[in-house]
């Protein structure tokens, strides 16, 4: 049994950074071919699939932070001063202006009532009392991706150890429930 837990758990850690190896086919296979119980290999699988996770989650937060990458950003959408003394702004910024001359009057306002809302709600993914249900129905039912999610919870104030327990306590019901399956045609 502890040698097909840790092959559940090896698995489970490949298929958390590959999406071409899921390990939910395998689960199924195992316990409609086997007599293992489907609790502690589900568990396996959700344990093996919360390391790589929160190592994503990890990665993306330092790179978010990364002191390089904010230059990068703030080099390319800051505004700066021309001979003139006037503000010149940055590249997508002027982009945008340029796109945004061309529209006309009518939808050049609606287009900004509507991209008000969205940076409103944009905002509200990044709060945790609206991230953690998001990402426990990601880990559950895999809608929206949790390899999605993960990379957009790095961005957040999401304390990775409240990732670490949502994701795993999620892939636990999802992979148990589904390791379960077999049981209740084959008896």
């Amino acid at each position: 049994m502890i040698a097909v837990l840790l092959a559940t758990l090896a698995l489970g850690a490949v298929s958390a950074v590959s999406p071409v190896t899921p390990v939910e086919p395998y689960l199924v296979a195992l316990t409609a071919t086997t007599s293992y119980h489907p609790l502690p290999l589900g568990i396996a699988a959700a344990l093996g699939q919360t390391g790589p996770k929160v190592a994503m989650f990890l990665a993306t937060r330092g790179v978010i932070r990364s002191p390089r990458l904010n230059q990068w950003l703030a080099k390319r959408t800051a505004t700066r001063p021309t001979v003139d003394g006037r503000p010149r702004p940055g590249r997508v910024r002027r982009a945008a202006a340029s796109l945004a001359a061309r529209l006309p009057q009518g939808l050049r306002g609606r287009l900004k009532v509507w991209f008000g809302w969205v940076a409103r709600e944009h905002r509200r993914l990044y709060e945790p009392a609206f991230l953690v249900p998001t990402l426990f129905a990601s880990a559950v039912f895999g809608i929206p991706p949790l390899l999605v999610t993960t990379v957009l919870a790095g961005g957040t104030k999401v304390r990775a150890v409240v990732f670490a327990v949502v994701c795993f306590v999620g892939r636990s019901i999802r992979f148990a429930a589904l390791a379960m399956m077999p049981g209740l045609f084959l008896n």
